[in-house]
């Protein structure tokens, strides 16, 4: 159905006709088939209603629409939001994304919303989102309120967890990698220290959490042996680094259920469930081994009172035979 409600007339009786006829359709619960060839539907979908509200007059249908846009998060939600690893996402809104800003606030907003992780915003200084996307509605909010513009500095949003001192286990840096500019960190005494990504990391692995990671989201045009600028920086640092790559002028939404899949996997994530998994096995071994205690307790009870009943029966036979003698 998605393919049909992209073709459909903005205007005009047939717009009419065609939101009655596809808003009854939604109503009716027609599941809308956004993923077609088992390709991600959720990005596609939601790419779908931000067009749709851009326009002078938005279907009628829109809310049925992002009703099913909900259903969709949730369910993303519910596959891959367990974890309780803490989480960052630093979305780049600078000028050089102006061409996948909107793709990669989508992907920032997915990844808080379904990861329970914070988010942020950065040009060449920290901006914090209107809300903390939770919903369909947060998310739309957060997308149509960011705008790419000023430079690249994007230790603007890592300082907020320097200074704090903060821990956090996963960084997920969505940006195209174009760092331009330094961030005036505040080091006391009325003194800044101009620092790029790469060095500010190395600060916050030495000084916060060294057991922190770092995941790219790259909207960058290179091969894929080729690293982006501020992974190479990183690299030039000792600090390890992963990335999931998007093409930069035409970001394909429909590989997000490939990006949460590999996300899931990551070693940040993955000890908060294996522990969780540890301690949930132990728990049954130590109820195992309590019931099997207690069965053993009973055994002996039972065998205590078997062999008492015997003895007893024993001293009441040789009472009687004294006596008949």
């Amino acid at each position: 159905m998605l393919k049909m409600i992209a073709a459909l007339p903005h205007q005009g009786r047939k717009k009419a006709i065609a939101d009655a006829i596809v808003g009854a359709r939604l109503a009716a619960g027609e599941k809308v088939d956004v993923r077609g060839r088992g390709r991600g539907g959720y990005g596609k979908l939601l790419q779908a209603v931000l067009g749709m509200r851009k326009r002078k007059s938005p279907p009628a249908f829109l809310p049925g629409l992002i009703g099913t846009c909900e259903k969709e998060l949730q369910a993303l939600k519910t596959k891959y939001g367990e974890n309780d690893a803490s989480i960052a996402v630093l979305g780049d809104c600078s000028g050089s994304m102006q061409v996948a800003v909107e793709t990669a606030t989508i992907v920032g907003s997915l990844l808080s919303s379904v990861l329970r992780a914070e988010l942020v915003f950065f040009n060449n200084q920290l901006i914090l989102p209107p809300v903390h996307p939770a919903t369909v509605g947060d998310v739309l909010l957060v997308t149509e309120t960011i705008r790419a513009t000023r430079s690249t500095a994007p230790a603007a949003a890592l300082a907020k967890w320097y200074t704090t001192r903060k821990k956090v286990d996963l960084f997920i840096v969505v940006t195209d990698e174009v760092e331009n500019a330094k961030f005036q960190l505040d080091v006391g005494g009325g003194v800044a220290k101009p620092v790029d990504f790469a060095e500010l990391m190395e600060m916050y692995l030495a000084e916060v959490n060294p057991e922190a990671r770092t995941f790219f989201v790259s909207f960058i045009d290179a091969p894929p042996t080729q690293l982006g600028r501020m992974r190479s920086a990183l690299q030039l640092r000792g600090v390890p680094s992963r990335e999931f790559r998007m093409d930069r002028a035409r970001p394909d939404l429909t590989k997000l259920g490939q990006l949460l899949s590999l996300l899931s996997l990551d070693e940040a994530i993955r000890p908060a469930a294996d522990a969780a998994a540890e301690a949930e096995a132990e728990a049954a071994s130590v109820a195992t081994a309590s019931a099997s205690s207690s069965d053993a307790e009973a055994e002996e009870a039972k065998d205590g009172e078997a062999a008492a009943a015997a003895a007893a029966a024993s001293t009441g036979a040789a009472a009687g035979a004294k006596e008949a003698a």
